[in-house]
């Protein structure tokens, strides 16, 4: 789980490869998507809020636009 630089977004991810996005105001979900076949083990955004990284067990990274 990390919250976004500008403190707008929750991003979590679980054990099956699910990322969730929430909105930190109100825990809406405003995205989801299964991103990796294994579970996501760390979750990064970039400073201006655009671009989503996440990791997962066996070694996969994935980019993803916000």
């Amino acid at each position: 789980m990390t919250l976004s630089p500008d403190g707008e977004l929750i991003v979590v991810g679980d054990s099956s490869g699910e990322l969730k996005v929430f909105t930190a105001t109100d825990c809406r979900l405003v995205h989801i998507e299964t991103v990796h076949s294994a579970g996501i083990s760390a979750i990064g955004i970039s400073p201006d809020n655009t671009l989503i990284v996440t990791a997962d067990e066996i070694g996969h990274v994935f980019f993803w636009r916000l």
